[in-house]
């Protein structure tokens, strides 16, 4: 690390192997354990990974898993990858028709815009992490936020809550919008070219913001997801072994 450069952060999911979190450390990053979801690994400000070794990549997929954590991924951070550990030509040989997995990887990568990375082990597993970290994190505006509501918050940590509720928006960038805006009135009042004014807030960022405030609440819409998030397995939040 350079001299006067800020260490990068990690968040690693508690179910993650603890030898990865090991390699990090050793690769001078500063390592926080703790559970999260969904993701396996947050790198910095909107980054998250979701990590599979092969076998569970091509289990997850076939069970349907997959393709549903990706998209729960994908509408909580703004720059979300997978990230598959293994051997990929093994599995691919294993199987009858071997398309069925390069079909996925296509919708996954193209439909869902989610990156793809490979790597052959949990040292490679590492250095991509840390690669990605020290990326991610090169000022102090992409520290590494998790949204969390804390038990007592006051007014002012209160209205940066209610902003990071915003799409794409973490702690730091809310700070940035309520000091330029004020308050959460003006906030949600503004326009997509207001918004545009403020560092970091590009086009489709301020499109997603100004179109979520005004759309219409749907109960129908509201009950409907929440049915369907009840019914989905435990195994599908909590990762029942590293694999996972």
């Amino acid at each position: 690390m350079r001299k006067n450069e800020v260490k990068a952060k990690v968040v690693v999911d508690v179910h993650e192997p603890i030898n990865i979190c090991t390699l990090l450390s050793e690769f001078d990053l500063e390592v926080e354990r703790k559970s999260i979801s969904p993701g396996d690994y947050i790198v910095g400000e909107g980054w998250a990974v979701e990590r599979k070794t092969t076998g569970d990549f091509v289990q997850s997929l076939f069970k349907g898993r997959l393709l549903e954590q990706l998209d729960r991924l994908a509408e909580t951070y703004s720059k979300p990858v997978l990230l598959v550990e293994g051997d990929i030509d093994v599995e691919i040989g294993l199987r009858r028709n071997p398309r069925a997995i390069w079909g996925a990887l296509i919708k996954i990568q193209v439909d869902n815009k989610v990156p793809v990375m490979f790597s052959p082990d949990m040292i490679q597993t590492a250095n991509i992490l840390v690669t990605m970290a020290r990326r991610a994190q090169r000022n102090k505006e992409s520290r590494i936020q998790i949204r969390t509501k804390r038990r007592f918050l006051d007014d002012s940590q209160r209205q940066i809550f209610i902003a990071e509720g915003l799409p794409n928006i973490g702690e730091e960038m809310a700070s940035r919008l309520l000091t330029h805006f004020g308050n959460l009135k003006n906030l949600f009042q503004a326009k997509d070219e207001d918004l545009m004014k403020i560092n970091g807030v590009g086009k489709i960022v301020a499109g997603k913001i100004t179109t979520i405030i005004h759309k219409e609440y749907s109960q129908a819409n509201s009950d409907k997801h929440g049915k369907r998030q009840v019914k989905k397995k435990l195994e599908d939040y909590i990762k029942p072994n590293d694999d996972e």
